[in-house]
């Protein structure tokens, strides 16, 4: 069997911001880390962090980001992970497509709410799909424009020879 994702410091980090934000106690902070079914922030798995910091932010937690700094969405990957998050950027580059979509995809697939925490095997999926969806609309791109120079070789705008 293999290991889980876990989250990684900027979200344990993040954890602790809330938790010195809302002024919890380590007794409440222990037990709404018990209520998602850890002892630590640091045996967290990402659908774990989720569920915490939605309770977090119900009880009040506002994050504010650092201004200048880079967002964690996009940090360096895993290497066996890292070029199947640049062929699903560049997809989604190509396509007009948001991560937000790819993360979609991920939480349709596997339960997992943001694309980065994949494992490998998910990302390749994820990328699978990505491709499929590129080809189709290449495709239908592909029979537009042939339907429109169709349409110019007939004549007019009836569709009768001039």
């Amino acid at each position: 069997m293999h290991k889980p994702i876990l989250i990684g410091n900027r979200e344990k980090a993040l954890i602790h911001v809330a938790k010195a934000q809302l002024g919890l106690s380590d007794e409440a902070y222990r037990e709404m880390l018990a209520s998602v079914g850890v002892a630590s922030s640091r045996d967290l798995t990402p659908l774990q962090f989720d569920e915490l910091l939605r309770r977090l932010e119900a009880g009040g937690f506002k994050a504010t980001g650092r201004r200048g700094k880079k967002s964690a969405t996009r940090k360096k990957a895993a290497p066996d992970r890292e070029p199947l998050l640049k062929k699903i950027e560049a997809i989604l580059l190509d396509t007009g497509l948001t991560w937000e979509y790819a993360n979609g995809i991920a939480r349709n697939m596997f339960g997992v709410t943001m694309v980065r925490w994949c494992n490998a095997q998910q990302l390749w999926r994820v990328a699978a799909a990505l491709s499929i969806y590129q080809k189709r609309k290449a495709k239908r791109a592909g029979k537009a424009a042939a339907t429109e120079g169709a349409g110019e070789k007939e004549g007019g705008k009836d569709g009768k020879p001039s």
